[in-house]
């Protein structure tokens, strides 16, 4: 979660370093059973909260026209691109995002929440934040061909 979340290695370190900092802090709340839930949403947050304090990088921009020219991004990768790639190379694209569409990304991806509840974690409209889903989405697309290009030209 950190690493995907995080710009680096060394962001991603500061964000296990602060959700565990919590969690342990939090410890004696927890229920046995949800432990592995819990643990990740405390992640996310510290992610957010790290984030948060670099917030020049961070910005989620709110747009009168939040849907404008997004149908040229829908077909960006053909079909053999997105089979080549490995899950490395899907991390460092990620990675590559700038950090607002880097958490929109993750937090409804891969952990699962909707653009409403981004949308209000994150304080920000839910037009804007499906705007920045889909700007990331098509910036997803550019950084992975451009990893699977170089990795086959090497």
């Amino acid at each position: 979660i950190c690493v995907r979340y995080a710009k680096n290695e060394s962001q991603a370190r500061e964000i296990l370093k602060e959700g565990f900092v919590t969690a342990f802090g939090l410890l004696k709340k927890v229920d046995e059973l949800d432990f592995e839930n819990w643990l990740k949403k405390i992640m996310i947050d510290s992610a957010i909260r790290v984030l948060r304090r670099y917030k020049q990088d961070y910005k989620i921009v709110s747009t009168v026209n939040a849907y404008e020219g997004l149908s040229r991004y829908n077909d960006f990768v053909d079909d053999t691109v997105t089979r080549e790639i490995e899950a490395g190379d899907v991390i460092n694209a990620i990675q590559l995002l700038s950090p607002s569409y880097r958490i929109v990304v993750n937090m409804h991806l891969a952990d699962g929440y909707s653009l409403k509840q981004i949308s209000e974690k994150m304080e920000v409209g839910e037009p804007t934040i499906r705007l920045n889903f889909e700007r990331a989405m098509h910036q997803l697309r550019k950084n992975i061909v451009q990893l699977t290009t170089i990795s086959n030209a090497e």
